[in-house]
């Protein structure tokens, strides 16, 4: 997996922004199966990928922050 991020801004001055510009997934497959079964092989590894199903149908994100190991 590859992936190109982007930024902006500047911590110092309070806008700081980051974000994912884009994501490229590689899937190598060494088989002489038959053309079916791999064409269902690939959906497969599709639909099973984490990092594809989460960003085809995001969740919401939490974040929780401890500062000196208490809650912040």
């Amino acid at each position: 997996m590859t992936t190109t991020w982007w930024n902006s801004g500047s911590v110092k001055r309070g806008d700081y922004a980051t974000g994912l510009e884009a994501l490229h997934v590689d899937l190598t497959i060494d088989s002489d199966g038959p053309r079916d079964e791999l064409e269902n092989l690939i959906a497969m590894s599709e639909r099973a990928c984490y990092v594809l199903s989460a960003l085809d149908r995001p969740p919401q994100p939490t974040l929780s922050v401890e500062v000196n190991g208490e809650p912040f």
